[in-house]
This record gives structure tokens, C-alpha cells and sequence, in this order.
């Protein structure tokens, strides 16, 4: 690890925190999780949120979610979807009224839709060059969703 870091020293601060916003950006990723919100999300942008698969039963976050991995062939292809993704477009779902009926997880409240819109594309940027990052460098990603 420490000759890894030697190579690679920003690797240890490569993450993105959704906070409890995950499932406002899976919403506007996702046109599964906006239609069909009880169904299973297995598009590139329901891997990228809730990961490829979990590594094993017993390794969970503090609130007993599984961890989950991407692996890197994965993490590729999330990464082209997430340039190519033209988030802006996408603003006219993400409305009270729609995040209500989807049941999206901390749903904000109507007056704060606009702020609430402008965080999720701040962490939409950060979201996408941690992709393009971990792809360029042939990486794996841990999804910790809690």
C-alpha cells in the first residue's frame, strides 16, 4: 500500500460524499429509478449509486448497508456515461412534486428545490471526474450507501 501511495498520493482523498442526497442523484441519472422507482436499478447509473456487487454479507457501513464494489471494466463505462450525461437537461425532473411521488430518500422540501438542485450539480462534477479518475487509473470503486 505504502508503494502505492508513493505513485499515487492523492489516492487516499479520492472520494465523493452524496451525503443522504445519494437517491436525488440517482433520480436524475436514472430514467429506471424516475419511472419504475420499486424496481431493481441494475442501468450503469443504479451501479454508480448503490454499486456492482457486494463484497461480502458481513462488511457494512455503521447503518448495516452492505459495501459494494464496481469493478474496473465497470467503473469504465460508468465513467463515459457520466461525460457523456447532459445533467443540465435533466433539470425538469427534478421537481417537489416528482421526488415525492418517486418516494426519493430525504426528499427536500418545495422551497428548497433550486438550492437543493444547485448541490446535486456541484456533487454531479465531483461525482463524474472521481469516475473518470478511477477509470483512467484502471480502479475498482467501493460504494458505501449509509
Amino acid at each position: 500500500m505504502r508503494d502505492i501511495l508513493r505513485t499515487r498520493p492523492d489516492l487516499a482523498t479520492q472520494q465523493v460524499d452524496l451525503a443522504r442526497r445519494w437517491d436525488h442523484l440517482h433520480f436524475v441519472l436514472s430514467a429506471r429509478r424516475r419511472n419504475a422507482p420499486e424496481t431493481k436499478d441494475d442501468s450503469l447509473a443504479g451501479i454508480a449509486l448503490q454499486g456492482e456487487e457486494e463484497i461480502a454479507p458481513h462488511v457494512v457501513a455503521p447503518q448495516g448497508v452492505p459495501l459494494r464494489y464496481t469493478r474496473p471494466e465497470t467503473v469504465a463505462r460508468i465513467a463515459r456515461m457520466l461525460e457523456a450525461f447532459p445533467f443540465d437537461a435533466h433539470r425538469e425532473h427534478f421537481t417537489f412534486e416528482r421526488l415525492r411521488q418517486a418516494s426519493v430518500y430525504k426528499c427536500p422540501h418545495e422551497e428548497d428545490i433550486d438550492e437543493a438542485w444547485q448541490w446535486l450539480r456541484e456533487r454531479f462534477d465531483l461525482f463524474r471526474a472521481f469516475h473518470v479518475t478511477a477509470a483512467k487509473h484502471g480502479d475498482g470503486v467501493l460504494v458505501r450507501v449509509d
